[in-house]
């Protein structure tokens, strides 16, 4: 027969002292169960030390006085093995729910964590994207060309009354004829050489 676990305390020690009675007496299971009015399954998990969800303790204790009362014995000591029993069972559950708290205290450490990671990325990311957007949507300078012919800015044209936007580096301008308008962050030039060269560079 299987051993239960978690009932090598006194439910096991109860029904092992059950079942070398009813050996004793040589009596079965069977005519046990009969004799008392309990059923068979119930007496065999009774003699396994399995008391654990049985039946309702009142019950329970009556079928052990039934099972004493046959066998010809006093139930006293058998109900307080299995009252006993119920302490052990109380102390392991204790363990058992302080060691389920201590898991779930883990668990949320675990998540909070986890969280707050994810939090400073999405800042950082937030932060990085932000920078990134403020470069395309405003370049470092725009040059304009407002004279009437194609000017050439680092040999491509620009045609007259169109603008480049301007990222970091040197640009030569050739080829111009009336005015050019260079435009930086807070600054703005109006240039009428014919070829010149801007140079374009972050502040440092």
């Amino acid at each position: 027969m299987r051993e239960v676990k978690g009932l090598d305390g006194p439910w096991k020690t109860l029904g092992e002292t059950l079942k070398k009675l009813r050996e004793e007496k040589g009596m079965s299971l069977r005519e046990l169960s009969l004799a008392i009015n309990v059923d068979y399954k119930k007496l065999e998990r009774m003699e396994r030390g399995d008391f654990k969800n049985l039946d309702v303790p009142v019950y329970v204790k009556g079928y052990l006085r039934r099972y004493a009362d046959v066998l010809g014995i006093d139930s006293t000591e058998l109900i307080e093995m299995y009252e006993k029993g119920f302490e052990v069972t109380n102390v392991e559950t204790g363990m058992i729910e302080e060691e389920k708290e201590e898991r779930k205290k883990k668990a949320d450490l675990s998540l909070i964590f986890v969280i707050a990671v994810l939090l400073v990325n999405l800042i950082l990311l937030y932060v990085g994207l932000k920078e990134f957007s403020s470069l395309i949507r405003e370049p470092l300078g725009i040059i304009e060309n407002l004279s009437g012919d194609v000017i050439k800015v680092n040999g491509t044209d620009l045609k007259p009354g169109e603008r480049m936007a301007l990222s970091e580096g040197t640009y030569r301008i050739e080829g111009n004829k009336g005015e050019v308008f260079v435009r930086t962050k807070g600054k703005l030039w109006k240039v009428r050489l014919k070829d010149f060269e801007v140079k374009i560079s972050w502040e440092r």
